[in-house]
């Protein structure tokens, strides 16, 4: 933020994956993750809302 510069990570969907592929000859036995653009920021990220960790995770054992 400070040198103006933002990144998003964007997830890759299994639908996607074989235009992807095909669009930049990639290999076949290449697993697609995801990406991260980055560039200038044009306007401020929203507030992001966080919920508490107990309510997202659960342990057993």
């Amino acid at each position: 933020a400070e040198a103006n510069i933002g990144v998003s990570l964007q997830h890759y969907n299994e639908l996607i994956e074989a235009a992807v592929k095909a669009a930049w000859n990639l290999p076949a036995k290449w697993t697609l993750k995801g990406q991260m653009p980055f560039g200038s920021i044009e306007t401020p990220a929203d507030p992001k809302a966080f919920i508490e960790t107990d309510a997202r995770f659960k342990t057993f054992g």
